[in-house]
């Protein structure tokens, strides 16, 4: 009970200890998902102001320069000179206006004049580069004189990657060329910064670097290429960069701080991918609120673990000394009674008292236990019509005695040479899916041979006999086997009382039944019939056999002194049972042949049919 006990306690410690685990686990858990999804609403919504701002920027910067690109081709004598790709004059007209609006704007690299032939007129930005036929390397510069339509986005040229307006000139819907404007995109950049206050880095696809000279812009990641120095980001872009060519979203821990980035994919007119801004925000105030939610959560778990483990601790201890005090109280009990009590769950001994453990001569059921599991091991096989065996037809010994509660039911066991009979009962308890069977075993070894052996000769009475002659008639008549009996009796018996006395008397009975049981087969039974009279049960034993033992035992007790030097003879009759015959006409007919062998002068065997 003790061990059953504990068992019990740990099991519910364990319990204890994973149910508060994972109710502060999920608790835990859907906070930091509701802190998480905040934080990812808070993301998302940073990214949509970044895309939003980044769109009006680029909105800003296209509609300022279309509109200077007009008004610089309606200074006098402008689009005559594009016309005629006059470039020292046209530098000489427009240089004034450039050199105020590289004052204006300081990322303002690039105004240039391109001819409809896709020529360069001029580059303000270098004088001294000219008539190259750009628009051969240049795609949005094809773009513009082939649809005659304002292009912009991000493109490379000679003097590098920069955000480009191309905006196309009429003179009298003639169409002239194109004037071409190109901001550094450091501009696009400290824009965002300033307007939204958050770290950005700014990407372009390598598809669109075109002219620009590559070996300023290989490093990036994957096909991207940053547009812009990068130094101070250096190693967070690293790891961002590290089996990430997909650019796919990461939170990134690098000198004790966490940084989320997340990527916004550029596209041009055509809806291609030109480039990448990665928005880089600080997150390590979130993230550390995450790690002390954690520890907060393990400190009050551990708390509330430690809590309940001493209540149960304090709970289960005042019910163990209970249940310790009724354990004892009851093993009290059953160790006072006689009889031998046993609790089995139908294959194995779980209980048993101190007089099963005196019965077995065992310290303890464990000892026991080492070499049997069930005390139906020692339950006798023989006579097995009588008493209880390990199996009861497709039943166990115990669903035998609980189905059939209302029978007698006995068991035989000899231990150390001692056989002893019990009367068994058994009661069926069942908890919770577990079966147990309390089975009583009280000794009625003594009452038993009160009642079936005789207590002169040692050997079965009348009432004994009767029962096992009935058996071995059901035997044979199952199994069509032959079964004889003798019956005989001393002669002259009353003239030995007479003589002698009755206590000689005596003598002479139990040293008879003795010799003769000694001459018998272990499977014979000799019983007393009554007074000087007993009977032989041979089983399996045809009437010739029978005969020939009655002779051979007729002839040893003959030669056998039994009072004091004198002998004694006996007068026997023989029949083999008659399938067709019950008990009393069997026995009618082996008292004729002992009557036929008394008249025929006694000391003799008759074996009439």
């Amino acid at each position: 009970m003790l061990q059953q006990g504990n068992s019990f306690k740990r099991r519910i410690q364990i319990l204890i200890i994973i149910s508060v685990t994972a109710v502060s686990a999920l608790l835990t858990a859907f906070y930091i998902y509701e802190e998480q999804s905040f934080s990812q609403e808070r993301s998302e919504r940073t990214t949509s102001i970044i895309k939003k701002t980044f769109d009006h920027v680029i909105m800003d910067v296209k509609h300022f320069y279309v509109y200077r690109s007009h008004a610089i081709a309606e200074f006098p004598h402008v689009k005559e000179m594009m016309r005629a790709h006059r470039t020292q004059e046209l530098y000489d007209a427009v240089s004034p206006t450039y050199s105020s609006l590289k004052r204006e704007n300081p990322y303002l690299e690039i105004l240039q004049f391109h001819g409809a032939d896709g020529h360069s007129i001029v580059r303000m930005h270098r004088k001294n580069e000219f008539g190259d036929d750009i628009a051969s390397k240049r795609p949005m510069l094809r773009a513009t004189h082939a649809t005659q339509k304002i292009h912009a986005g991000f493109e490379g040229g000679i003097q590098g990657v920069a955000y480009r307006i191309v905006t196309p000139i009429f003179d009298h819907n003639t169409y002239v060329g194109a004037i071409e404007f190109g901001v550094d995109t450091d501009y696009i950049v400290s824009k965002l910064n300033e307007i939204i206050n958050t770290d950005t880095v700014m990407m372009i696809h390598q598809s669109q670097i075109a002219a620009a000279d590559e070996s300023h812009y290989q490093a990036g990641i994957g096909s991207y290429r940053y547009t812009h120095n990068v130094s101070s980001k250096s190693g967070l872009l690293k790891r961002f960069a590290m089996d990430n060519s997909a650019l796919r979203p990461r939170i990134i821990e690098l000198e004790g701080r966490h940084y989320e980035i997340n990527p916004i994919f550029l596209n041009n007119d055509g809806e291609k991918k030109v480039g990448a801004i990665l928005c880089i925000q600080d997150i390590t105030e979130v993230y550390q609120d995450n790690v002390d939610i954690l520890m907060k959560s393990g400190i009050i778990t551990a708390a509330v673990v430690l809590f309940f483990l001493t209540f149960f601790e304090y709970a289960f201890g005042r019910l163990m000394t209970k249940i310790r005090f009724q354990d004892e109280y009851i093993r009290t009990i059953l160790n006072s009674q006689k009889n031998i009590i046993i609790v089995s769950d139908g294959k194995e001994i779980l209980f048993s008292n101190q007089a099963f453990l005196n019965y077995f001569s065992v310290d303890s059921l464990e000892s026991f236990k080492i070499d049997h599991q069930c005390i139906c091991d020692f339950f006798e096989t023989s006579d097995s019509e009588n008493y209880l065996q390990p199996e009861m037809g497709k039943r166990t010994w115990t669903e035998h005695l609980v189905r059939y509660a209302g029978q007698e039911h006995k068991a035989k066991m000899t231990i150390d040479g001692k056989t002893s009979i019990f009367s068994v009962h058994a009661q069926m308890m069942q908890f919770e899916g577990n079966i147990r069977y309390v089975v009583v075993f009280t000794d009625i070894t003594r009452l038993n041979e009160l009642a079936t052996i005789d207590t002169l000769t040692r050997v079965p009475n009348r009432f004994q006999f009767n029962k096992v002659f009935e058996y071995a008639v059901n035997v044979s008549r199952r199994s069509q086997k032959p079964f004889s009996l003798i019956l005989f009796d001393i002669d002259h018996f009353k003239y030995i009382n007479d003589q002698f006395g009755h206590l000689v008397g005596d003598d002479v009975l139990k040293s008879l039944s003795a010799f003769v049981r000694r001459n018998l087969r272990k499977t014979d039974v000799l019983a007393r019939w009554g007074g000087e009279e007993f009977v032989i049960l041979l089983p399996e034993t045809d009437l010739e056999s029978a005969a020939k033992l009655a002779e051979t035992l007729r002839m040893k007790i003959e030669a056998q002194p039994f009072l004091t030097q004198k002998t004694i003879t006996c007068s026997m009759g023989v029949v083999e049972y008659d399938m067709s015959e019950n008990e009393d006409e069997i026995m009618r007919r082996v008292d004729e042949n002992l009557y036929l062998a008394k008249e025929r002068g006694r000391n003799c065997v008759v074996s009439i049919l």
